[in-house]
Formats: structure tokens, C-alpha cells, sequence
């Protein structure tokens, strides 16, 4: 085979490798505030963005202040950065782009609604903590965007170990001809 359609055939799985490798992953907290009382969990999470997540809408919860059995805000329109975790991430993967807005989702707290009622944008809201179904705190996914970056680094690797080992067997095939 042509020494330029192996290289082109090296590029090719490398670009595909790639592009299906070296990816940044976000999860649900696992940790023990998750699942304990709602007004803890707010407590400890108060410096992240807050989302309302009632039925089929979802907002942004602004000025949130909680008490004792409920919290108190101001739902505004959701902006388009933050409705990555809306569709579950990139291609349902829970993926994330690290250099794009979209990377904000680290930074977010989702508060799911028992039953969807009528929550307005631009509008005071009080969350009853009985109401609430669950609270996702997202996080970044060390492990699985770990393992992918070392993926992408071995598919990256592996074409011009392949690449340089072939090119020294031919040299070495070629030398020994010379001899014959």
C-alpha cells in the first residue's frame, strides 16, 4: 500500500477518534447533602444558580432566601447557557463543552417540583420544602472525563506508534533486500 493512502487512512481514524474522545463530563452529586433536608442542601449550595424545574418549565430562581419550611425567590426566564441539563447535556451524555457558555452547568442547582402549578417568570415565588421532589446539584464528572481525555491521548498515540513501527519494518524489509 501507497505510504500516502496510509497516512491518510491514520488521519481519518485519528479525526474520528477525536472527535468521539476528550470529552468533558458533569454528574449528579452523590454527596450527603443530597439527600438530606431541602433547606440544608439550599443552605450549602447558596453561591450557585438555582433552577426551578415545575412540570415542563424550568426558570431561573433569583433572590432566593430560605426559612424554615419554605424559600422564597424571584423566577425570571431561564437563559439559553443554562438549559444544558434541561436535554440532559450534549446528545443525552451529560456532556459539556469546557470552553463554552454551556459550562456554567457546574455551577447549577436543579429544584424539582412534587406537581407542576403556575409559576410565572418575572414573578415572587414561595417553595414549600414538602413540595419539592428532588434537588440535583451538578458537578463535574472527574472520572468518566478523566478516562476519555486518556482514550483521546491513546487514539492520538496509537496511529503514529503504528505509523513509525511500519515505516522502520519497511526500511528494515528494504535494507535486507539490498543485500540479496
Amino acid at each position: 500500500m501507497k505510504t500516502n493512502t496510509v497516512l491518510k487512512i491514520i488521519a481519518y481514524i485519528t479525526t474520528i477518534t477525536l472527535l468521539s474522545s476528550c470529552m468533558n463530563y458533569y454528574k449528579i452529586s452523590k454527596s450527603p447533602e443530597n439527600t438530606s433536608a431541602p433547606d440544608s442542601v439550599i443552605h450549602n449550595n447558596s453561591q450557585r444558580y438555582f433552577i426551578l424545574r415545575n412540570g415542563d418549565s424550568a426558570y431561573y430562581m433569583s433572590n432566593v432566601s430560605y426559612y424554615k419550611d419554605s424559600l422564597m425567590c424571584t423566577l425570571e426566564i431561564l437563559p439559553p447557557e443554562h438549559r444544558l441539563h434541561l436535554k440532559n447535556g450534549r446528545n443525552g451524555n451529560m456532556r459539556f463543552k469546557k470552553y463554552q457558555p454551556e459550562a456554567v452547568v457546574l455551577n447549577e442547582v436543579h429544584v424539582y417540583k412534587k406537581q407542576a402549578d403556575n409559576a410565572q417568570a418575572g414573578k415572587d415565588y414561595s417553595l414549600m420544602y414538602n413540595s419539592i421532589r428532588k434537588i440535583e446539584v451538578l458537578e463535574k464528572n472527574k472520572t468518566r472525563t478523566t478516562i476519555s481525555y486518556v482514550l483521546g491521548g491513546l487514539a492520538i498515540a496509537s496511529p503514529i506508534v503504528l505509523l513509525v513501527g511500519g515505516l522502520a519494518s519497511a526500511a528494515a524489509v528494504s535494507s535486507f533486500c539490498w543485500g540479496c
